[in-house]
């Protein structure tokens, strides 16, 4: 296993294509390198952060996902090959959701694969090559809601599926024959997609050089490549050639593993290039030093933005970011409104900025009290009640926490 390298805020600074030094990102870290001992890699595919900072990692060839923290420690090896329950054939893509449990685009298995935090098989679905709903044809990229729905790049049927955070199917995207095209929520082989928090998604497609942007419910809203998307490759800003992996940051900005053209690049929401980053300023040669790549298969991003490549070509993943500062770890943080009471009861809704167990415990004086327990997905915010009869001031506790951590408890007095 390659020892991990931190590298400081002077480290290798790579060109941009903006002036704005916010588009600046710096090398902090980098690990792995080729074979098949653990923390090693063969082909080092689709990468994925939690909020814990626990960095996840499809190494494809090795069949099996390894688990790191954001400095490149190994934490854990997640299956073996096969077919079988918690196996694999070739996994090329991974994603987490808001409460840490690991999808897996187990592609030559034609299915995905969910496990709970702490790497336990749990569910699979698909399993069987095949076109119909709820089957998959080589899937390669996937994608987790703020809802905990799942979406896949079904790359050889040329569409995108949509299933609930059960396996049950919803919807599909693409040609309704399942053959490639190039029009507008059309696909030749979809690679990656990502999801960001109003529910749009963003599908890399490989062949047809281009991102393409959706609805929520699959409408089109724009896409962007060479010639507005054409399918066209190219290497200008804002064009590719062979983008295989999509990701948000916490601004709504994305960012493309553009592979063939050795770079990752930036841009605004609205699809506006911001920035490249690779060899000599992203200008399409491999490298391997630090901020280099060579065929970076997978991109994502952390709750502080930082950006994580796993790169085939360097058998190594690395972490790049604006500087230093605090850890990739982000505890939820609660909202307490519409505080009350009203015909003994009280009553508040409760909020979290991310996926979050909250704790709400309503006290009155001489010691009574009521508790109860629920579960909040980002932008759903849960209405509690508590019967608790007061004839004087009672005082509302709400403690939640997440993946990342516990937050700071907040206190509201409730007048009768």
């Amino acid at each position: 296993m390659r020892t991990t390298a931190v590298l400081s805020i002077a480290a290798v600074l790579m060109l941009v294509g903006a002036a704005d030094a916010s588009d600046t990102l710096r090398p902090l870290a980098m690990w792995g390198s080729a074979g098949a001992a653990p923390g090693q890699f063969q082909i080092a595919n689709g990468v994925a952060v939690d909020d814990a900072g626990h960095v996840y990692v499809a190494d494809q060839g090795n069949n099996r996902v390894q688990e790191f923290d954001a400095g490149g420690r190994l934490l854990k090896v997640i299956g073996t090959a096969g077919s079988g329950n918690g196996q694999f054939a070739a996994p090329y893509g991974v994603a987490v959701d808001g409460f840490g449990n690991l999808y897996v685009a187990d592609t030559n298995n034609n299915r995905i694969q969910k496990f709970s935090p702490a790497g336990r098989f749990l569910a699979k679905w698909g399993g069987v090559r095949g076109a119909a709903d709820g089957q998959f044809a080589s899937p390669r990229g996937v994608a987790i809601d703020d809802a905990g729905n799942v979406y896949v790049a079904d790359h050889d049927n040329h569409r995108v599926d949509k299933l609930s955070s059960t396996g049950r199917f919803i919807a599909k995207w693409g040609k309704s024959d399942g053959t490639p095209g190039p029009g507008r929520v059309q696909f030749n082989e979809p690679r990656g997609v990502a999801v960001d928090h109003s529910g749009h998604i963003y599908v890399a497609e490989k062949l047809n050089h281009r991102i393409q942007e959706l609805t929520t419910d699959g409408r089109y809203v724009r896409r962007w490549g060479k010639g507005g998307g054409d399918g066209r490759l190219g290497t200008g800003n804002g064009e590719f050639n062979l983008p295989y992996s999509v990701a948000i940051d916490g601004a709504g900005n994305l960012y493309v593993a553009d592979v063939a053209n050795n770079r990752i690049q930036k841009f605004r929401p609205d699809g506006t290039f911001l920035a490249r980053y690779g060899h000599n300023g992203g200008d399409g040669t491999p490298g391997a030093a630090p901020g280099d790549f060579n065929e970076p298969y997978g991109v994502a991003t952390d709750c502080r933005s930082n950006v994580y490549v796993a790169e085939e070509g360097n058998d190594r993943v690395q972490r790049l970011g604006a500087g230093g500062g605090a850890p990739p770890r982000c505890a939820p943080k609660p909202t307490v409104t519409a505080v009350g009471a009203r015909a003994g009861r009280l009553q508040a809704t409760v909020a979290c900025d991310r996926p979050c167990d909250a704790t709400v415990t309503a006290r009155v004086a001489g010691g009574r009290s009521r508790t109860v327990h629920r579960t909040i997905r980002r932008g759903r915010p849960a209405h509690v009640r508590l019967a608790l009869r007061t004839g004087g001031i009672a005082t509302l506790t709400v403690a939640v926490r997440g993946i990342g951590g516990r937050a700071p408890a907040v206190h509201r007095r409730v007048a009768p």
